[in-house]
């Protein structure tokens, strides 16, 4: 009973504008308050981001406290909904982004787009892993060894003009099954 009164009275102080009271009622309840919202939340940095606020949301809305429950209750009450908005927010930026790395940098990519990316990279692969070797050399060599359409068509025999219409071929053969694969 003595806490719940010193809590009154520190409340009342508070919003007289007594920083000491505030402080007072920051350092009992912050432990408290942090193992709460540590209990909700993996991340130990975002769980004190989240007691942070929830002493901000405090300082701006303790005149709103009307003592009908104890103080403890109304502050936890704050607590769970600012983790409960906090995870939602993480949740919610999580689903729509994912990071990629390229060439060591970051970018971010919503979601859909990395899944459909990474849908084609799967499809594209089990579409050149069934293609005979000479066709696969024909797209693959200028890309990974860089050969020239003048050395495949003089290593082939044929004009490169042949060489060139062939890729062509093999390349539309290759998008219409990667769609086809990934749709």
């Amino acid at each position: 009973m003595d806490a719940a009164i010193d809590d009154l009275d520190l409340v009342r102080d508070a919003l007289a504008g007594d920083a000491m009271a505030f402080q007072a009622l920051h350092d009992r309840y912050r432990p408290r308050v942090l193992r709460y919202v540590q209990s909700r939340m993996r991340d130990a940095a975002e769980a004190d981001d989240v007691t942070q606020e929830v002493f901000l949301r405090m300082h701006k809305g303790l005149d709103r406290f009307e003592g009908r429950s104890s103080f403890s209750t109304w502050i936890l009450g704050i607590a769970r909904n600012e983790s409960l908005f906090r995870m939602r927010t993480l949740r919610r930026r999580r689903a729509r982004e994912v990071v990629e790395e390229h060439d060591g940098l970051a970018e971010v990519v919503p979601l859909d787009r990395a899944l459909h990316a990474r849908r084609q990279l799967r499809a594209t692969t089990r579409v050149l892993e069934t293609l005979p070797p000479d066709r696969l050399e024909l797209v693959m060599a200028p890309v990974l060894a860089d050969v020239s359409v003048a050395e495949l068509a003089r290593r082939r025999g044929i004009k490169p003009g042949a060489v060139k219409s062939r890729q062509h071929r093999i390349r539309r053969g290759i998008r219409a099954a990667v769609a086809e694969a990934s749709a």
